[in-house]
């Protein structure tokens, strides 16, 4: 008898766990059913915290440049809400703003002039130039089941107008053994500095300062037996540290994503990072009609030129480091010895350089690590 109660009980309080395992679903349904989504209060009352003008530059792009504040928006009871700062150019009427999240059920938010100086660049707008910004907040609702709905948004009729100036975008350098393979000791073209995230000298070549992260040259394909082949991006700010920007999906970059092992045929290729959109583009590059040149030196910075060597894995690519510039050089890539053979552009640090383009003039003045592609005329002068 006794071990029939037992059982009995135990079987009870099964059925009784049930019972309330269902109320409490039950009441979480009459929650959601309670939810209505309906544009009511669009937030407004947009305010911010100082209006003296902002210069964003490197070595402030980690502090707080602007806070902004507004009133909470109303989409209905129980509707959790995204709040998105949305900038364009003084007057120009939100027709194309470029959005910033600024966070859910939220009606504060502080904005660091690093992202501000992002912001500039997608608007197109020229670095070194103060420029007034305005500014409004936006909401739209979130639903469950979906974090990003296809709803409607509410702007607010305020807005805030603050001036900014920008800087150029920072370096960006390939890391990995995308010119040859790991360091094994058995190849003739294997490069020490591969996958050493303190190595600067694979640094990215750019058309001019804002423009797309592009590199032409010979690359592995990729292969697990050497681990040659395959590559991730670094911002310049993380030189040294671990923490690489890897493939997030087809053609898409993410920040700890996985190595990049697109190429599987050794060949000549262009590879192109875009961080303002996080995409990545690899396309084969023929050489077919291209020159090799016996030497390449740089003019312009005294009364002799200097030499640039080739990189260990790639007869188009010339460098040189530790290279001191002033405001009075003027500078060009010329081949084989001889002027009649030579490069030059208007833009600095980054620039393409063209057989009838001007002096390449020096700003600011320092040290430099030098390089020069002659395949497609870009070069990159890297600030030490």
């Amino acid at each position: 008898m006794i071990l029939k109660f037992i059982k009995m009980k135990h079987k009870s309080w099964f059925y009784l766990s049930l019972a309330v395992l269902f109320s409490l679903f039950s009441a979480c349904d009459a929650d959601w059913e309670k939810i209505t989504v309906s544009a009511n209060t669009a937030p407004d009352n947009l305010t911010v915290n100082k209006t003296t003008p902002f210069i964003c530059k490197p070595d402030n792009k980690d502090s707080v440049a602007f806070i902004f504040s507004w009133s909470k928006a109303d989409w209905g009871e129980n509707v959790p809400i995204t709040y998105i700062l949305q900038f364009d150019l003084k007057g120009g009427n939100f027709s194309a703003p470029i959005e910033y999240i600024a966070g859910n059920s939220i009606t504060e938010k502080e904005v660091i002039a690093g992202e501000l100086n992002d912001i500039m660049h997608s608007l197109n707008q020229p670095v070194n130039a103060a420029t007034d910004i305005d500014v409004r907040i936006a909401a739209k609702p979130m639903v469950l089941g979906s974090a990003t709905p296809e709803l409607q948004t509410m702007e607010s009729t305020s807005k805030v107008t603050i001036n900014l100036t920008s800087f150029g975008m920072a370096p960006l350098h390939i890391l990995g053994a995308m010119f040859g393979p790991y360091p094994l000791g058995l190849y003739p073209d294997e490069d020490p500095n591969a996958w050493n995230p303190n190595n600067y000298t694979y640094v990215m070549f750019r058309d001019d300062l804002l423009g797309v992260d592009v590199y032409t040259a010979r690359f592995y394909g990729f292969t697990s037996t050497t681990w040659a082949g395959e590559m991730t991006v670094l911002r310049d700010a993380d030189l040294g540290k671990w923490n690489q920007i890897g493939k997030g999906g087809n053609g898409q970059l993410m920040q700890g994503g996985s190595n990049i092992q697109d190429i599987t045929v050794t060949g000549y290729y262009t590879f192109k990072a875009d961080l303002s959109t996080m995409t990545y583009s690899i396309e084969s590059y023929n050489i077919s009609n291209a020159t090799d040149y016996t030497s390449i030196e740089l003019t312009g910075v005294g009364s002799s030129p200097i030499t640039l060597t080739q990189a260990m894995n790639n007869p188009h690519i010339w460098q040189v480091d530790n290279v001191n510039l002033e405001l009075s050089n003027k500078l060009r890539f010329q081949a084989n010895g001889s002027s009649q053979i030579s490069w030059g552009s208007n833009d600095f640090p980054w620039g393409i350089g063209t057989s009838d383009g001007n002096d390449i003039p020096v700003n600011p003045v320092g040290r430099y690590f030098i390089k020069f592609n002659d395949l497609t005329g870009h070069y990159v002068f890297y600030k030490r």
